[in-house]
């Protein structure tokens, strides 16, 4: 569990497991988007949302599961929440690397490949 704190530009996240500022998650709001004045965690704690004095709404993606898995020269990944692609690892050209890209219309729980 997390805990954000947002004061002007700046939302630091707090490990409610450790009580320690989780430096590598802290956000900076750029200053054309105002100042933070609301914060609201998605209920699965994966997407933070920003609320500004500017009226600019912002989300972060807090969480993403580490899905990926390989098959010889193939390896599949996530590349967001709803799409993963297959890339040919042996491929030196990098337009013909990516072998194709799927689409999901929930979020998958893990990825297998088989020979």
């Amino acid at each position: 569990m997390k805990l954000a704190i947002g004061c002007l530009d700046t939302i630091k996240i707090i490990s409610l497991t450790t009580y320690q500022e989780l430096k590598t998650d802290k956000i900076t709001i750029k200053p054309n988007y105002g100042k933070v004045e609301e914060l609201q965690w998605t209920q699965d704690g994966q997407i933070l949302s920003v609320g500004t004095n500017t009226g600019m709404i912002l989300n972060y993606i807090m969480y993403v599961p580490d899905i990926s898995c390989s098959n010889l020269n193939l390896v599949t990944f996530m590349t967001s929440l709803y799409e993963a692609k297959i890339v040919d690892s042996e491929a030196t050209d990098p337009d013909v690397e990516t072998v194709c890209k799927i689409k999901f219309e929930k979020e998958p729980a893990a990825l297998k490949m088989n020979a």
